[in-house]
């Protein structure tokens, strides 16, 4: 007898197979593939009775039934909040609402469709809100500004220019800062020591300056700036004097030099009458000059400064040192003359021709880079120069 010999292969099984996962409901793709008495829910077979529309039966936590399908109804554009609660088109489902789509460069913050860049309760980002007094440029926080009158910057912790720096110029320092914006009346001292210089003679005010406006002298005798003598006059060896000039010609020097900013027995910012530096500094009732021979152009705007450490007296134009600097040694006498700008009338009527702008005194040693930045130059880390 010959038995033939069946290899029965494994049955596929075209139901749910079980799995640990749903209490043993098995994979589906319709309710074909269940059991009887079972359904096929988010690809998975569950009882008839595993709860109804909008409920979580059958459902992994967070989500709902709607339908054979389990959703998540905070954000489901077809059942949005609730099973069948569709968005219209042009709208998301936020939060179980239906909320109209935001435009290219908005943001949602609150349900509510925002431009972070400008608003000021979402300045940059959700909730971030802008302080009274502040308002909200692209997406930072700034103060409310109104120039001042004139809109020149002083030392008075207000953006007086509205440029979004408040008093960018005034460094530790800062003795006096004569800015010659006004067209009458007192000369203002924008450093905020309250220093106030009083004008006479031939000035013109109010007429265009290296910033702003600047004061004009007719080179004659009584024509200055005169400031009255103050404790903080008193440099020691601590001393830096700065100011633009436009010098008209040279030939206004008297005995031989034509003063920028003067204190008898004390200090000398000029130059001579062929236009060369002639800075002075007096120690112990002696004057000494630095005369590095540098020329002062007339006919242009030309930064003039000058510094002593208790060791030299340095100059320096456009920025740009001058010279190695005279040796000197000790303390600047601390006279009790009046501060001038544009004359030294104490010693020779030695008078300035020209405009002069932005006069500042310092007890303090500026640095070279510092006096480059105040030129308006650009200073060279890698050389250690000066860059007009």
């Amino acid at each position: 007898m010959r038995f033939a010999w069946i290899l029965l292969a494994p049955a596929v099984a075209f139901g749910c197979s079980p799995e640990s996962e749903g209490g043993g409901a098995g994979r589906c793709v319709a309710v074909a593939d269940c059991d009887p008495g079972e359904r096929c829910v988010d690809g998975r077979c569950v009882g008839l009775d595993a709860g109804t529309a909008g409920d979580a039966g059958g459902c992994p936590a967070g989500r709902s039934l709607c339908g054979d399908a389990c959703v998540d109804t905070q954000t489901d554009e077809a059942n949005c909040g609730r099973c069948d609660a569709a968005c219209a088109v042009g709208e998301s489902c936020v939060a179980g609402a239906c909320l109209v789509d935001c435009a290219e460069g908005e943001s949602r913050c609150a349900g509510t469709c925002v431009d972070t860049q400008t608003d000021e309760a979402n300045c940059g980002g959700c909730a971030t809100a802008c302080a009274e007094g502040e308002e909200c440029r692209e997406g930072d926080c700034v103060v409310t500004c109104e120039p001042t009158d004139p809109p020149a910057e002083v030392c008075d912790g207000v953006d007086n220019d509205c440029d979004g720096a408040v008093d960018p110029e005034c460094a530790e320092g800062l003795v006096a800062w004569y800015r010659f914006e006004e067209a009458e009346g007192s000369v203002a001292d924008a450093s905020g020591n309250g220093l106030t210089g009083e004008a006479a003679g031939g000035v013109a005010r109010g007429i265009g300056g290296r910033r702003g406006n600047a004061i004009n002298f007719d080179g004659l005798d009584g024509t200055r700036v005169a400031v009255a003598d103050h404790a903080l006059f008193s440099f020691g060896a601590a001393f830096t004097a700065e100011a633009w000039i436009y010098a008209v010609d040279c030939s206004h020097g008297g005995s031989g030099h034509n003063t920028v900013l003067a204190k008898e027995g004390e200090l000398l910012l000029a130059f001579d009458n062929t236009c060369r530096v002639a800075n002075y500094v007096n120690t112990a009732g002696t004057w000494t000059g630095d005369f590095p021979g540098t020329l002062i152009p007339p006919g242009r705007w030309t930064h003039l400064a000058m510094t002593y450490d208790g060791a030299a007296i340095r100059s320096y134009v456009d920025g740009n040192p001058v010279g190695e600097g005279t040796a000197l040694t000790g303390d600047m006498t601390d006279s009790a003359a009046v501060l001038y700008v544009g004359e030294r009338p104490d010693c020779c009527s030695q008078t300035f021709h020209g405009r002069i702008d932005e006069v500042k005194l310092w007890n303090v040693v500026r640095s070279a880079r510092q006096i480059c930045e105040d030129a308006g130059s650009t200073w060279l880390a890698d050389s250690g120069s000066c860059r007009r």
